[in-house]
């Protein structure tokens, strides 16, 4: 696991017991920024522009290593992994998207994404609440079967009116196929068909992803 942040170091103690209070698996380098104002750097550097350049740094370091990029749809994350997709084809596995919004500007902006992950023969996750990655990751056997139930159980604790989401497919016979799919307007349908009060878990892929999982 390796942690990306735009936060400063000043706050790392702060991260540091809340990820042991939360079980949340520490990672061999956890990123932070310099706020410290200095001659030749006054201001912090732009975010989107410190974690591009970590999780490049990161995929020449661990060259041999597929990717699995995670992040939420709120900020900076889809558009700075598109670019890490489209720079470095093959090696990102799946992009995991938490969906925070349903603004559908927002949504017209994770297409961009998505079209860049499909044509590579990536996949996208775009979902609503954690179950969705956790199916997705053990259908790739990126996790335990067992870790569905776990996240499932976990959410339920947390909030047992909670509702879990539905969970929508863009699968077609090619990467290319897909792409164009999400170009016509498939993936903004399905995010938009969800009812209240959670979005809908929406997948993207190729149909020849969606046979390797059951080999």
């Amino acid at each position: 696991m390796l942690y990306v942040s735009r936060a400063p170091w000043g706050i790392y103690e702060v991260l540091e017991e809340f990820f042991d209070r939360h079980g949340i698996p520490v990672g061999p380098i956890l990123f932070l920024r310099e706020w410290g104002v200095s001659w030749t750097s006054p201001l912090p550097r732009k975010a989107e522009d410190h974690k591009r350049e970590l999780i490049h740094n990161m995929l020449a370091l661990y060259g041999e290593l597929p990717f699995i990029l995670i992040g939420d749809s709120g900020q900076h994350d889809p558009e700075i992994y598109r670019q890490i997709v489209e720079e470095h084809p093959g090696r990102v596995l799946a992009v995991y998207i938490r969906n925070v919004s349903r603004d559908p500007k927002r949504t017209r902006e994770i297409e961009d994404l998505a079209k860049v992950v499909a044509g590579a023969g990536s996949s996208l996750v775009l979902a609503a609440d954690s179950v969705a990655m956790a199916e997705h990751a053990a259908s790739l056997s990126l996790v335990s079967p067992e870790t569905v139930s776990e996240v499932r159980n976990e959410r339920m604790a947390a909030d047992p009116t909670e509702l879990e989401s539905q969970t929508y497919g863009i699968q077609r016979s090619t990467p290319t196929r897909t792409a164009e799919a999400v170009a016509q307007g498939d993936l903004q349908d399905l995010v938009e068909s969800g009812s209240e009060p959670m979005p809908p878990n929406v997948i993207v892929e190729t149909q020849a992803q969606e046979q390797l999982k059951e080999l």
